[in-house]
């Protein structure tokens, strides 16, 4: 009888232990739908700029306000934090828009410092935790005194950076190692008289270090002035390999240039570039080889509306796109050979046609861990952030996603650029200073941040 009453108890034991687990892996994947206000009235909510989920589930939302750079951390609950990054003393301006994540989990920020009222500006990059805490600050300079500007950043696969720059009408590029000296700087690029880049959308770095730029090439004159979006290949070293525009055909009524938002490079050195013409809800994504060959090129269908975010992880890339109504924003995953093998609902109620959505897949892909929403439904200066379970369901309504495909496409012309035409100027690091500077994450209240709950089933 006492062996029979332990092995009762044994069974209830792990059932026990087999329903606690049940009960954690569950609330992994809990669904919910929640808002939390910035707290500041603005005309219109700010642009997401970056985005990213820490650890411990904390969503960081970061974005620009005036010449500051904001940064917001929260979870399902409330405000973890609210910092601006600004210099400390006294100084004259300072304007800041780039910001990556390196694998480490630290952040970079980039952008331009005036120290005094006559004075060129120089170019910063500070680095901090996930915490909100500054780690480091540099300022670069030109021993000459020339203006340096970064604009944006993008971490290096050696743990380096590439900032880039176009402003004051000249194109900047510069290879940063992993304590923010500079090893080169290539700035012009320009046809004197004919062409010059008046735009950097996009930037991506193979394995062997050959860079890949999406630009904006501007044409001042000849028979088709105007601007193309084009496609830079770079040496390592900073040297131009070719450069290539595409032009699509016969597709919504007219010709039109490729104009390029999100450019990766996966591990077999294979080019993918998602293309977003959105004045007639078109998108596109093509695939590429090296040599900047076009292997594949689809677009999609008449279903789509925007195309908010792309993320490259585990072989596979994770889309956010706009939908028709009711359904407002669908996610896809798609893989390299350029066909959707998942989609799920993520936002499908309220007036969010300017979107800048992002989102954070989970390492298991059982579920998206959050979806961040550039304006809440109810408050111009909030955001939401959606959790899906892990089919991909829209949390508290029941609808059925779109269907949503790729048409082939096979009309368009690749143009070929003679590099030789293009001067730049070179820079070695023999060219610049680094030095400390003092600046500071200042905490913001949180006290007026709110927040509020859509549905949490």
């Amino acid at each position: 009888m006492c062996r029979v009453l332990i092995f009762i108890v044994i069974i209830l034991t792990l059932s026990c232990n087999k329903n606690d687990n049940n009960t954690a892996h569950s609330g992994l994947v809990k669904q919910f739908h929640k808002s939390i206000a910035i707290g500041e009235n603005y005309y219109e909510n700010p642009d997401i700029l970056y985005a990213f989920k820490g650890s411990d589930q904390e969503i960081n939302v970061i974005y620009p306000e005036s010449d500051q750079l904001k940064w917001v951390q929260f979870n399902s609950d409330r405000a973890t934090f609210k910092k601006v990054l600004q210099p400390t003393g006294g100084f004259r301006n300072f304007w800041s828009k780039g910001f990556s994540r390196k694998d480490n989990g630290n952040l970079t920020i980039v952008g331009t410092y005036w120290q005094t009222e006559n004075s060129l500006g120089n170019m910063y990059v500070a680095t901090a935790d996930e915490k909100g805490n500054l780690l480091d600050t540099k300022v670069i300079s030109l021993k000459s005194g020339e203006n340096i500007r970064g604009d944006k950043v993008y971490p290096a696969r050696d743990g380096g950076y590439f900032t880039v720059s176009t402003a004051y009408g000249g194109f900047d590029i510069a290879r940063l190692n992993e304590m923010a000296e500079v090893e080169w700087k290539k700035t012009g690029l320009y046809i004197n008289g004919v062409a010059n880049v008046e735009e950097i959308r996009s930037l991506a770095e193979d394995n062997k270090g050959n860079i890949f730029m999406a630009t904006l090439i501007h044409n001042i004159t000849g028979a088709s002035p105007g601007t193309q979006e084009c496609i830079i290949k770079m040496k390592p070293d900073g040297t131009i390999i070719w450069i290539k525009s595409l032009e699509i055909r016969n597709l919504d009524a007219h010709n039109s240039d490729y104009d390029i938002k999100y450019l990766i490079v996966d591990e077999h050195e294979e080019l993918f570039a998602f293309e977003e013409f959105h004045s007639v809800k078109r998108m596109m994504v093509t695939k590429l080889d090296s040599n900047g060959n076009v292997l594949a090129m689809k677009n999609f269908d008449d279903n789509t509306t925007g195309l908010y975010d792309v993320q490259y992880r585990d072989q596979s890339f994770y889309l956010l796109v706009g939908g028709n109504n009711p359904v407002k924003t669908i996610q896809l995953r798609m893989d390299q050979n350029l066909n959707i093998i998942k989609k799920g609902v993520v936002l499908s109620v309220g007036d969010l046609s300017g979107l800048p959505g992002k989102f954070f897949k989970s390492s298991t892909d059982q579920s998206t861990d959050y979806v961040i929403a550039g304006k809440d439904e109810w408050d111009n200066n909030a955001w939401q952030y959606i959790r899906l379970d892990e089919n991909w369901k829209y949390p508290c309504y029941n609808y059925t996603g779109q269907d949503i495909n790729f048409k082939n496409h096979t009309d368009f012309s690749v143009q070929n650029w003679d590099v030789t035409q293009f001067e730049t100027i070179s820079y070695s690091a023999e060219d610049f200073v680094t030095t400390n500077a003092v600046f500071e994450l200042k905490a913001l209240p949180t006290s007026n941040m709110t927040m509020s709950v859509f549905c949490e089933p």
